[in-house]
């Protein structure tokens, strides 16, 4: 008996023969990792409707005043024809109205700058801007102001408004 034992050791110590255990590995099926594709546009279909949004706006210069606007934009065609937004050649302006009415701020954005604003969402295509105000007319006092936006298609001419405004607060306090 002492000898099977020495035996064992000595097997186990030298890498000898002893019972392996074996493990099957369940993995998740193999997925097709690529998005699906998605429909082209049909020709024909051009800016027709506009989505506008803005986020809270920030301060860049470090005065403590919030001046800078970010404002994502999505354009529409016949959504009866194409449901997903879509990009166009053409000019994008922008215009920040206080409570009274009066303007805030103004930015128009030429057909070359829109189209180093075109971006990519889970939704499609889009448009992102910063709208920064002039030096000195983001000191103000906390209050609401209205956004709104036109997009003029280079290639038309048409003009494609957004639908009202959107509401933001600017300057800063209570």
């Amino acid at each position: 008996m002492k000898t099977a034992s020495g035996l064992m050791l000595a097997a186990l110590l030298l890498g000898g023969p002893v019972a392996c255990v074996s493990e099957t590995v369940q993995t998740a099926p193999e997925r097709d990792r690529h998005a699906p594709a998605k429909p082209s546009r049909p020709a024909g279909v051009v800016p027709e409707q506009m989505t506008l949004s803005a986020g809270a706006p920030s301060d860049s210069d470090g005065n403590l005043f919030p001046d800078m606007i970010p404002v994502v934009v999505f354009l529409f065609g016949d959504t009866r024809r194409y449901e997903l937004p879509i990009t166009a050649k053409g000019t994008f302006e922008f215009f920040l109205a206080g409570p009274d009415g009066a303007e805030l701020g103004h930015w128009v954005f030429a057909p070359d700058d829109a189209a180093r604003a075109v971006g990519e969402t889970m939704a499609g295509k889009c448009y992102r801007f910063a709208l920064r105000m002039a030096p000195d007319r983001d000191r103000m006092s906390s209050r609401p102001a209205s956004l709104r936006a036109i997009f003029t298609n280079s290639e038309t001419n048409e003009r494609v408004f957004s639908p009202g405004t959107t509401t933001i607060r600017v300057g800063a306090g209570e």
